[in-house]
């Protein structure tokens, strides 16, 4: 895991490099591959009612599928992406968030919803905003080779920050961010593991 420390005029940031290891991939992949077969389901992904997340003609700003983790599992414990995932509030990326901008009161922050996101060919997602303190979004590519597209970028800074597989950009969530649209073959797909980090009081 290697954490990089990035600092703008107005917030600062994190990109952390080779997130998961080999071991945790193969598990988190597997459970991916079961939440997949969730959202084939015909069940509807609960919209979030914020502008942020729609366009003006009422069409949801991200056109890819998505289900949430948290609703999945009785005992989050049993999930490879919840466990593996707790790296995130390791004193190491606390400590190198916190040090990226004065605003980066991370060490606060005692929960998260996590919401896993797939696109294939034609998805993006559009210039939008979250509800929670914090974003952090982990990149996992299938069949990489087969993708262009699906940048991810803070589009009001002009700060383009790609696709690299295993990587994670952790980011104050009021900061405008997108996916640009995806052109895919084979069988290729890009997902995004999105945790909305929050304070909780009387936790």
């Amino acid at each position: 895991m290697k954490i990089i420390k990035e600092t703008t005029k107005d917030f600062g940031y994190l990109r952390i490099l080779d997130f998961y290891t080999k071991e945790e991939l193969d598990w988190i992949w597997k459970e991916i591959s079961y939440l997949d077969y969730i959202m084939e389901l015909p069940l509807e992904l609960e919209q979030r009612k914020d502008q942020s997340a729609w366009h003006e003609d009422g069409k949801p700003k991200m056109t890819g599928k998505g289900v949430w983790v948290n609703s999945i599992y009785q005992e989050l414990d049993y999930s490879s992406i919840y466990t593996y995932s707790r790296k995130l509030f390791s004193e190491e990326v606390v400590n190198s968030i916190s040090e990226t901008h004065p605003s980066n009161v991370f060490w606060m922050a005692n929960s998260d919803n996590i919401l896993l996101n797939r696109y294939q060919s034609t998805h993006e997602y559009a210039p939008h905003q979250d509800i929670s303190s914090w974003t952090s979004l982990t990149i996992l590519l299938h069949e990489p080779e087969n993708i262009n597209g699906g940048e991810l970028s803070f589009p009001d800074y002009d700060i383009e920050l790609g696709k690299t597989h295993n990587s994670v950009v952790l980011f104050p969530s009021w900061v405008s961010h997108a996916v640009s649209k995806l052109q895919c073959s084979g069988n290729a797909k890009r997902y995004s593991i999105t945790h909305f980090m929050n304070i909780q009081f009387g936790l």
